[in-house]
């Protein structure tokens, strides 16, 4: 239960840091979604463990198919320098998402606020249109 109150306060935090209103938490609800100019949406969540991530996945109502960008989003996993690293990957319905797993216990807003920017840019770069 505690767990899901600091992820409930981490929650409130990071709508306030993005620009949107807070929200009234169920007691058990475990992720928060936010939907990003009609292309993909980002997860807040906690799993069974207490451990925070956001995930990223691509909005189905683009209208683009998930087969031609395979290449580019699994090529996307190359090692950086930064201590939070965007993953993709398939999910278990072969579709294409992206996550970043915060460190265990992690509740500084700079900290929240990286992870989402790192995901948010990652999700910004591969769901940019073909040329």
């Amino acid at each position: 239960m505690n767990d899901l109150q600091q992820f409930h306060r981490m929650a409130n935090d990071l709508l306030k840091m993005v620009g949107l209103q807070e929200e009234i938490l169920k007691e058990d609800q475990d992720t928060i979604s936010i939907k990003v100019e009609d292309r993909f949406s980002i997860h807040f969540c906690m799993d069974e463990s207490g451990s925070c991530f956001f995930l990223g996945d691509r909005l189905k109502a683009d209208g683009a198919s998930t087969a031609g960008f395979h290449r580019d989003w699994l090529m996307a996993n190359q090692i950086c320098s930064g201590k939070l690293q965007p993953v993709t990957a398939l999910n278990e319905a072969g579709e294409l998402t992206c996550w970043v797993r915060l460190p265990q216990g992690i509740c500084e807003a700079g900290e929240l606020t990286e992870a989402f920017d790192a995901l948010v840019e990652r999700m910004d770069q591969l769901t940019q249109p073909l040329a």
